[in-house]
C-alpha cells in the first residue's frame, strides 16, 4: 500500500515551489544577461557575454515551468485531499 502525503505537506510543497520560481528565474537571468565592463583599450564600456549564458536562461525557464507545474499539481492534490473521500455511489 502506498503512503500518501498529507494535505499540509502538499500545501507546503506547492508554496515552496511557487516561492522558488522567481528565485530560479532571477538566478538564471543574472548569469545569462550581458554585463557592461570597462574596456581600457577603447576607453568605453562594452557588453560582455558569459559563456553559456543563453543556455542558463533557457534552463532557468524550463526549471520555472517545472516548478509551476509542481506547484499546481501539489495544490490541486492538497485541495482534493482536504475535501475528503467522495460517496461511493457518486458519479465520477
Amino acid at each position: 500500500m502506498r503512503r500518501r502525503l498529507s494535505p499540509l505537506v502538499l500545501a507546503l510543497i506547492a508554496i515552496t515551489a511557487a516561492l522558488a520560481i522567481p528565485v530560479v528565474f532571477v538566478a538564471g537571468a543574472a548569469y545569462g544577461i550581458e554585463s557592461e565592463v570597462w574596456d581600457a583599450a577603447r576607453s568605453t564600456y562594452v557588453y560582455e557575454e558569459r559563456p553559456g549564458g543563453g543556455f542558463a536562461v533557457i534552463a532557468a525557464l524550463v526549471a520555472c515551468a517545472a516548478l509551476a507545474a509542481l506547484a499546481i499539481v501539489a495544490g490541486m492534490a492538497a485541495a482534493d485531499r482536504r475535501r475528503g473521500p467522495q460517496h461511493p455511489l457518486a458519479p465520477r
